[in-house]
């Protein structure tokens, strides 16, 4: 009696000890499958209840190059507050044209390139720059060289001696012939400029740079460029 007793409990203790644990489901047969853990530790653990690995955090994503290159207004090009740069009056001369400022031998000379590639000297019309071997020169040529890789627009309103092209060049609506009056980087060349309404604001300009003493002004007594190319 003894020994049937120790063989059932046995045999129980096997058959408990060979039982699925909990949170397992018979499949077909003798298979079993386990049961997804609860929600709670799916979300701190892995899948299955267990530790995730370490894993590095993701990498940030870049952001997309913006292929919009934003133009930005040369900080000598800023003007004063107190004067008008944008040219008033009619101008009836030549046409007007878009072009790109390709480079600056000097501060009242350009060379752009408008459609076909054509490649055009442009004096600026009403102002003559000090020459860049002469005090204000290279200040001057650094002013108008900030206008380079630039889209300008250009107003035809004479040719010259030299076969260029003279013209009033405006950039984002700005003009740079005054630009470089009131910054004190020109003067006003009254032999070459009368008739048109350009001509007064140009020379206005250049007073009231005189009157401040900016750039050129800012010295004592400075030549005006037909006089050192006369003596030079």
């Amino acid at each position: 009696m003894k020994k049937i007793l120790l063989s059932a409990v046995a045999f129980l203790a096997l058959t408990l000890y060979a039982w699925p644990p909990p949170g397992a489901a018979e499949a077909d047969g003798n298979v079993f499958s386990v049961a997804p853990a609860p929600a709670d530790d799916r979300d701190k653990n892995g899948p299955l209840g267990r530790p995730r690995p370490n894993r590095p955090p993701p990498r940030p994503q870049r952001k997309p190059r913006n292929s919009t290159v934003i133009i930005q207004v040369p900080p000598q090009v800023q003007t004063h507050t107190q004067t008008r740069t944008v040219i008033t009056g009619h101008i009836t001369v030549g046409r007007e044209f878009p072009a790109i400022v390709m480079r600056a031998p000097d501060g009242d000379t350009i060379i752009v390139r408008a459609g076909h590639n054509e490649d055009i000297e442009v004096r600026l019309y009403g102002v003559d720059c000090p020459e860049w071997n002469q005090p204000g020169g290279p200040q001057a040529a650094a002013f108008t060289r900030s206008l380079q890789g630039r889209q300008v627009m250009v107003r035809e309103m004479d040719t010259d001696s030299y076969g260029r092209l003279v013209a009033l060049v405006s950039f984002e609506g700005r003009s740079v012939n005054l630009d470089l009056a009131i910054l004190g980087h020109a003067w006003y060349y009254a032999h070459y400029c009368r008739s048109q309404p350009v001509c007064d604001q140009i020379k206005a300009a250049e007073a009231e740079a005189r009157a401040a003493g900016r750039g050129l002004w800012a010295g004592r007594n400075p030549l005006a460029p037909w006089e050192w190319r006369r003596r030079n």
